[in-house]
């Protein structure tokens, strides 16, 4: 299991992501998912999708 001394972080040892929930354990090291656990590319590190319908507006206003 990867930590970072003097805190309790743990990190992914496939990709290196900061693990808050519980992580894949297999052979004695920590993973985020079953992916990285396997060798494969992960998307944990990725912001999760906005949902359709919730997109911010810019409202533009005139100068006088």
């Amino acid at each position: 299991m990867a930590r970072i001394p003097f805190t309790n972080t743990v990190v992914c040892d496939g990709c290196g992501v900061e693990i808050t929930w519980a992580p894949v354990v297999l052979d004695q090291q920590s993973y985020c998912c079953q992916d990285c656990a396997e060798g494969r590319p992960c998307e944990c590190d990725y912001p999760p999708e906005e949902e359709h319908g919730t997109q911010q507006t810019v409202q533009e206003f005139a100068a006088v």
